[in-house]
């Protein structure tokens, strides 16, 4: 009697619930992965086989792969086991890897992954044009990307850009200083979707270049040209004229730009990122006119 009532109870009792129970597409993936750090989550791939198969299949569905806070722990390997067998990236940062990224390593991932939106290579050095020239040509989705501090772009690269990505929205350049008016020109004349284009640092750069970025790129929202000295008030009146939709503008470093022609700006609202001299009021009403003139001319 003892017996049966024990069996009876036993059957009775709901079975016990763990984390692995939980929905992991709709729950783990969703709400728990997104908690952990990138750390966390492969030291869960440690524990058991279950918890394994777990983080690999995570992996292999996640929209998005960001190692930009832990460039110096990442390896080879580790990227590898990220990405091999995802066929769904929309987003990829890859901020400052330096010593173990390669060409070899991310072909594959641009082969896989048609649909990326966003790549952000900032300072990975040891990559070349290969990568540039694939992601242009097997993402055609793309609408960010970010080559800050790639010293390695080179108009050759960059014009495969312009070829097979038309389509692009967010662009910097900044550090690309191998980039040349040319360059650029042909770039912003395909590429005139735009809303935000960084060419800082890119010393070469004259007002040619900047005259076409205003007539061509109309829907441009925010400008970054630190650095680049040659650049004059004259391209920055354009910009005023034909770039309705500016919001920001970024000229520090910029010697042969002052409120001769930021003032219009600063009166529409743009967010400039240096202060104006004091007592620039006669300035904002000298550029005004300036600016109704060249219009006229």
């Amino acid at each position: 009697m003892h017996g049966h009532m024990e069996s009876s109870n036993c059957s009775t009792c709901p079975e016990r619930v763990t984390y692995l129970s939980l929905p992991w597409e709709h729950v783990i993936y969703r709400y728990v992965m997104p908690c952990l750090s990138l750390k966390e989550i492969f030291q869960q791939r440690l524990v058991c086989r279950q918890f394994k198969e777990l983080v690999d299949r995570y992996f292999q569905l996640t929209f998005l792969v960001d190692i930009s806070r832990v460039p110096g722990r990442m390896t080879a390997l580790a990227f590898s086991i990220m990405v091999d067998n995802n066929r769904c990236l929309r987003y990829l940062t890859l901020h400052n890897a330096k010593d173990w990224l390669c060409d070899q390593l991310l072909l594959p991932v641009f082969e896989n992954n048609p649909h990326l939106q966003k790549l952000d290579l900032t300072n990975c050095s040891s990559l070349t044009e290969t990568s540039l020239n694939a992601v242009a040509v097997q993402c055609p989705r793309l609408r960010i990307l970010v080559l800050r501090n790639c010293h390695w772009v080179s108009p050759t690269g960059i014009s495969m850009v312009t070829v097979c990505l038309p389509d692009l929205e967010h662009l910097d350049l900044t550090g690309c200083w191998d980039l040349q008016d040319k360059a650029i020109i042909s770039l912003v004349m395909q590429c005139n979707k735009l809303r935000y284009l960084s060419l800082s640092k890119i010393y070469s750069l004259t007002d040619n270049a900047i005259n076409v970025v205003a007539h061509c790129c109309v829907g441009l929202q925010h400008l970054n040209i630190q650095g680049c000295w040659r650049i004059t008030n004259d391209s920055i009146r354009l910009l005023g004229a034909y770039c309705q939709c500016l919001e920001a503008l970024q000229v520090k470093d910029c010697r042969d730009i002052n409120e001769i022609s930021l003032a219009h700006l600063r009166a529409r609202g743009v967010k400039i990122d240096c202060r104006p001299p004091p007592g620039t009021q006669y300035l904002m009403y000298l550029s005004e006119n300036l600016h109704q003139r060249h219009l006229q001319i």
